[in-house]
């Protein structure tokens, strides 16, 4: 879904794009840019991602300056894992366009899958600051809050989320993480956020982990549910999200080789697209900086 709903946005800003052209058909210039956008477009949608990127650097050349452009090639860039690019093209877009609320937001996902907590928080903040609104639903602020090491603000975060998400067994378990850190495992427990029920699988499980209900073993055997019915797809992520939360689990009560051994399988064997997908593998590279950073002491 979220790889169509991108179709759609690339689609919506090339018709724009053509609109505005179209009024300045006089200038080769434009002309330029709109032959070159409109193949890029064709090419990514076809899967040529390299080819449709580079298309966009020519379009870019010609005016660096062009806001459609430049939009176009950082969505291209974060759909390819290209963050640090992406990153440039969302400064350049703010510098061109302060006003721009998503070119914030969009830079501070950018910048959490570059490990930059901190740079992550200021931009989601500024979002936030621009659309007072979207901040009890914003909890990708939170997860950058937990890695930023800003607990006490992710815990306010995740309580805020919990008004318009009340049954999301994640949003309890975050919390849950970022009281943990503030204090121990056992506090994190007694103030969890109840959930009665999140129809994921094996997130009841998960929480009932949390709780002081279940054993990871629990979650691992409830994340193995239908596997000769559903598809394998389905399989992984309920895998992914085992090991997942695992792993967080063994990191909040003190046991770093069990907890860096789950999130390594999250990050790796279990890797799932999307957002979470993305959390497992910055954690897994905050791991591995670590153990390189250890070795070099």
């Amino acid at each position: 879904m979220r790889i169509i709903l991108t179709f759609m946005l690339m689609l919506s800003c090339t018709i724009a794009y053509a609109n505005a052209a179209d009024e300045a058909a006089g200038e080769i210039q434009d002309e330029q840019i709109k032959q070159l956008v409109a193949t890029a477009f064709k090419q990514f949608k076809a899967g040529k991602h390299k080819e449709a990127i580079a298309s966009m650097n020519k379009a870019n050349t010609i005016d660096p300056k062009d806001i459609n452009v430049l939009e176009l090639r950082a969505l291209m860039y974060r759909e390819n894992n290209q963050y640090d690019k992406a990153v440039s093209d969302y400064t350049q877009l703010i510098k061109l366009d302060p006003e721009e609320e998503a070119n914030y937001q969009f830079r501070g996902v950018c910048y959490f899958n570059l490990n930059k907590f901190k740079e992550s928080v200021a931009d989601f903040d500024k979002y936030i600051e621009m659309i007072p609104k979207s901040e009890p639903g914003h909890w990708q602020r939170g997860i950058s809050h937990y890695y930023a090491k800003m607990y006490a603000e992710g815990q306010k975060q995740f309580e805020v989320h919990k008004t318009v998400n009340a049954q999301d067994v994640e949003n309890a378990v975050w919390h849950y993480l970022c009281v943990a850190k503030q204090k121990n495992a056992a506090e994190a427990e007694k103030s969890i956020i109840p959930i009665k029920f999140d129809r994921r699988i094996p997130m009841m499980k998960v929480f009932a982990l949390f709780s002081g209900k279940a054993t990871p073993e629990d979650v691992l055997k409830e994340a193995e549910r239908g596997a000769d019915e559903i598809s394998k797809e389905r399989l992984l992520l309920q895998r992914f999200y085992a090991h997942l939360y695992i792993g967080l689990y063994y990191e909040a009560n003190n046991k770093p080789k069990l907890a860096r051994k789950h999130i390594k399988l999250a990050a790796t064997k279990y890797a799932v697209e999307g957002y979470m997908g993305n959390v497992a593998r910055v954690h897994n590279r905050e791991y591995e900086k670590q153990a390189k950073e250890s070795k070099q002491k």
